[in-house]
């Protein structure tokens, strides 16, 4: 779902989700996969304790809470080998699974200095504040691509045939200093194009088997119908209405992209693509606040 069609600042798990809801853990429950989350923030946070059955997991594993779990290097959270560990337990299975896992030792704040002798530097920031702060984000962003390359390493050998989806939530919160580089690059671009890249993220997707090799634009609410596709299982409900729309709209967000690259505002897109956003609105209004005809 896209939280474009929600007011300013809703915070969708608090506020909206109160029944099961189609999700792309539950579409795999219900194909016989094991579904687990594996979480690093504590639990109560975003009321995800209440919220994961909702969506289809079988379990989750909170590791916060764990105190054998070991932490990473920054902070108090769970290390990212931990994370992995976790999610290669989680699928070590008898029967296929899906393990959706949050880690959170990359996040802010960046100011720990855990990392002030590292040899990965940064060598043109501004202040020795901001070069402070993109030091620290860049090696623990090194150390979560140390144990990424490690889940897909193992993953590599396996006899299951195994896709891995890598991708950030949001960008980095750092201070104003420290994105000095991204606000000149901004400033040459139109309010709607800086909507886009103030929300782009990277996106992964790895296989051990043969997939057909493309870079596309994607946004969130638009992944699931993607690897639903490779996995070769058929979309269904809400997800059969996102993977029509993805064809030609596969950016549905506080912005609009066309499959072949256009960009309109939100509230400012061709008629031609006014209906069929509208009924992937009115869909979502529906299963989040209405009668759930599109659930039954």
């Amino acid at each position: 779902m896209s939280t474009s069609f929600l007011p300013d600042g809703s915070i969708p798990y608090r506020q909206h989700i109160r029944w099961p809801i189609p999700a792309l853990a539950r579409t795999l429950r219900d194909l016989g996969y094991s579904t687990v989350a594996v979480q690093a923030d504590p639990k109560y946070y975003y009321d995800r304790e209440r919220v994961y059955p909702l969506l289809g997991f079988d379990r989750a594993v909170w590791l916060h809470e764990a105190k054998a779990v070991p932490r990473a290097d920054r902070g108090s959270f769970p290390s990212d080998e931990a994370v992995v560990d976790s999610t290669i337990a989680a699928a070590e299975q008898s029967r296929p699974s899906f393990v959706f896992a949050f880690p959170s030792s990359t996040h802010s704040p960046y100011n720990w200095g855990t990392y002030a002798r590292s040899d990965l530097d940064v060598t043109d920031a501004p202040t020795a504040a901001a070069r402070a702060e993109v030091k620290e984000y860049v090696n623990a962003e090194r150390v979560a691509d140390r144990a990424i390359g490690r889940l897909i390493e193992h993953f590599r050998s396996s006899p299951d045939s195994t896709i891995v989806v890598v991708f950030g939530d949001h960008l980095p919160p750092v201070s104003t200093d420290a994105r000095v580089r991204l606000a000149e690059r901004l400033a040459k671009l139109s309010e709607v194009e800086q909507t886009r890249e103030t929300r782009r993220v990277p996106l992964l997707v790895w296989a051990n088997f043969g997939l057909p090799h493309s870079e596309p634009t994607l946004s969130v609410n638009m992944i699931a119908p993607f690897v639903l596709e490779r996995m070769g299982i058929a979309r269904t409900g809400l997800f059969a209405v996102t993977d029509s729309l993805r064809r030609s709209v596969p950016v549905v967000s506080a912005c609009i992209e066309s499959v072949d690259g256009q960009l309109w505002p939100r509230d400012d897109v061709p008629p031609a693509l006014r209906g069929p956003i509208e009924d992937y609105r009115v869909m979502q209004y529906d299963l989040l606040l209405g009668e759930r005809y599109g659930g039954r």
